[in-house]
């Protein structure tokens, strides 16, 4: 198992996609002012305020997860092999 990091930046998840093996971890660090989420159709991370990192989200099914943001028009993908 890994720990991954996607980063929030200019209203942007980076990277996306990013590709995970089965049961690995994500957390989002939100490095802009305003809070984020990352929104799927299983699971959340809540609110992530500026400059916070959100709890790990682990991925244990195989395939392509988007997400979104429920503050913005922001959308990213985790690929799990």
């Amino acid at each position: 198992m890994a720990r991954h990091t996607v980063t929030i930046k200019k209203m942007a998840y980076q990277p996306t996609p990013l590709n995970v093996a089965n049961g690995d971890e994500v957390v989002w660090d939100n490095q802009d002012k305003v809070p984020h989420t990352a929104t799927f159709t299983f699971a959340t991370t809540g609110t992530i305020n500026g400059g916070s990192v959100s709890g790990p989200i682990r991925f244990s099914q195989a395939g392509t997860h988007d997400y979104t943001c429920d503050f913005h028009d922001m959308t990213g993908r985790i690929v799990v092999k």
